[in-house]
């Protein structure tokens, strides 16, 4: 689909280091938007979403296409509309609120954030959201333990508004939308996982090669069903299912079911605390030379 306009860049200032300092010193003409700007939050402006009109078809826009660290960290608008319109209406987004209540920042310039976010829309909705924006592109997120020699892209298009008799919160998330977001927030974890058990357990990741992906996604699955719920926790459990095998949690007479007889008063304590105490414990062994 051929969508005439200008060409914006969304940078996310957070996936990009230096992100203002490094656009300044670009050898080609830019505007430059950071969103942040004239908001409560003007003092982070260097981390926030910033808005980019390159002045020339050459550079940013034409290395976009190809290279994979710009894709990670920004993704393409088109719009008919001036770089002030289309500023001015992301701005809507930055501070939302949802059906639980609470009130936040929304990350919508990260690639991923946004993927996830703009697909919770039916198209009605979808064209309100994108309102001057035509369209809305980016890479498609891989974990990064995926091959990432193809890029698979994704677009978002503003239809024709149609007529509602419902009212529509621009700056409101609805359940979809929660939920959008939070995959969003599980596919950044896995790959904050990957980077960090690739440093903990690489014979182990290398040895599984292709099926590496599969398991830490299983595993990942298998903590949050056991009922783990905070990162460290999540992160203690695939660690200990690396070094010790699958079963080690589920075995009938595995390490785990003998460190819980040998403990009855853990039965009691929350999941979380349970996984924590056993890997203390096993760390413990294994620096006495215990098995």
């Amino acid at each position: 689909m051929s969508v005439a306009g200008q060409s914006y860049l969304l940078f996310d200032g957070v996936l990009r280091e230096q992100l203002l300092p490094w656009l300044y010193l670009q050898d080609e003409p830019l505007e430059v938007e950071p969103l942040y700007a004239r908001t409560p939050w003007r003092e982070l402006a260097d981390i926030g979403p910033v808005l980019v009109q390159p002045l020339s078809p050459n550079g940013l826009i034409m290395n976009f296409e190809g290279d994979p660290t710009l894709q990670a960290c920004a993704s393409v608008l088109r719009s008919k509309a001036a770089i002030a319109a289309v500023a001015d209406h992301l701005r809507q987004f930055i501070e939302v609120s949802d059906t639980l209540g609470s009130a936040s920042l929304l990350r919508f310039a990260d690639p991923l954030v946004a993927q996830h976010w703009l697909a919770s829309y039916g198209p009605q909705a979808l064209s309100a959201v994108l309102g001057p924006i035509d369209e809305w592109r980016m890479a498609a997120h891989r974990g990064r333990w995926q091959n990432r020699q193809h890029t698979e892209w994704l677009s978002f298009h503003s239809s024709e508004p149609t007529t509602s008799s419902s009212p529509f919160r621009l700056s409101h998330l609805e359940e979809p939308q929660i939920q959008a977001l939070e995959q969003a927030y599980q596919r950044r974890f896995a790959d904050r996982l990957d980077s960090w058990l690739e440093q903990a357990v690489p014979d182990f990741r290398e040895a599984l090669g292709s099926r590496w992906g599969d398991w830490l996604t299983g595993q990942y699955q298998a903590a949050q069903a056991w009922g783990l719920t905070t990162e460290r926790s999540i992160a203690i459990w695939l660690e200990l299912h690396a070094r010790l095998g699958d079963g080690v949690c589920s075995a009938e007479e595995g390490r785990y079911a003998v460190w819980l007889t040998d403990n009855p008063h853990m039965k009691r304590v929350p999941p979380d605390a349970r996984i924590q105490a056993f890997e203390a414990d096993f760390l413990n062994c294994q620096q006495k030379g215990l098995s």
